[in-house]
């Protein structure tokens, strides 16, 4: 990257807690930036591709690896890398197309239907902006759905005036991630009939190692507010002649941080066969109440959630939008 093709924009203090430096805007953007549009070009002024004062993400969130040997340097290879990227997590061959020419795209968009999500995962952040990056007017991202565990979760994720930068891991690996946006939307949501079913799976494989057979799990999940949805299942159980039922209650709870979370859980049972078992399983949920859910590692990297939403009723639903700055409305 040439010095002398370089837009350097002062960084004032009172804009990040890391003290004063330097915006760098890439030679590729710079050709292009006159013609983008009025909110892309105050979004770049606030969001660089590499900065003087290294600026560390406070929070380590999902970022699109990227395939091959090299990091993309035309819409063909961009292509390329990505879906080489997501491949591995069970993308399809056409999962990425494109619109444009390579840096300034008209739309991005990634089918990641089928593809294998991990909740708890964390993702490591990209250390330094390696290979610039580029624009894209749009980016469209639908998973319908993707495979959470047993779990199927239908998932869209939009934003538009868009500022990706390719990167680099502490082990090598080759990133991209999303810099700058306006409008960014997340939407992912899974059916109670499929948590239900998912939660018979799980309850009847525990249970056999004990001798005893579920026969059903009915889950029901109310509303309480934006950020708490009430959890009530019942399960009935059956061990030799006896019959038992369970019932277990507890509060699904999202932080300010963006991470679900169990609160409150009971478990109780209706006689005393169904007592024991709840005696066993509550040192179970007091594991569970010490997790939490990190939603934030599915938003793209650097995206801070500005309001969000959860929704019970005959779906799990989790609606927020997102942008470089904002704060969870309560």
């Amino acid at each position: 990257m040439s010095a002398g093709r370089e837009i350097r924009i002062a960084w004032n203090a009172k804009q990040t807690k890391n003290g004063p430096g330097v915006f760098v805007i890439p030679s590729f953007v710079s050709p292009h930036f006159s013609s983008q549009p009025a909110s892309f070009r105050r979004r770049l002024g606030m969001c660089p591709f590499r900065i003087a004062r290294t600026a560390h993400t406070p929070h380590k969130s999902r970022m699109f690896a990227l395939g091959g040997d090299a990091f993309p340097h035309d819409t063909v290879s961009l292509c390329a890398a990505l879906t080489r990227g997501a491949m591995p997590l069970g993308a399809r061959e056409d999962a990425v197309t494109t619109e444009g020419e390579f840096p300034s795209l008209s739309a991005l968009r990634m089918n990641l239907t089928g593809v294998r999500l991990d909740g708890s995962a964390r993702h490591p952040a990209a250390l330094e902006n390696a290979a610039g990056g580029f624009f894209s007017r749009t980016l469209e991202i639908a998973a319908e759905p993707a495979l959470l565990g047993p779990v199927q979760v239908q998932v869209r994720v939009g934003a538009e005036d868009c500022v990706f930068a390719f990167g680099t891991t502490a082990d090598g690996a080759r990133t991209m991630s999303l810099q700058s946006c306006t409008n960014g939307t997340f939407d992912a949501s899974a059916a109670t009939a499929d948590l239900d079913a998912a939660l018979l799976g799980l309850a009847r494989d525990a249970a056999s190692k004990h001798g005893a057979e579920v026969e059903s799990v009915q889950l029901t999940l109310e509303s309480e507010g934006p950020h708490r949805i009430g959890v009530t299942a019942v399960a009935v159980a059956k061990a030799m002649f006896f019959k038992a039922t369970l019932t277990i209650r507890g509060d699904i709870v999202m932080d300010e941080e963006f991470n679900l979370c169990l609160r409150d859980a009971t478990c109780t049972g209706d006689g005393m066969i169904a007592n024991l078992a709840a005696s066993q399983l509550r040192p179970r949920l007091a594991e569970l109440q010490a997790r939490t859910f990190a939603l934030r590692t599915f938003l793209p990297a650097g995206m801070q959630p500005a309001e969000i939403t959860l929704a019970g009723g005959a779906a799990l639903r989790v609606a927020a939008t997102f942008g470089a700055e904002g704060k969870i409305k309560s």
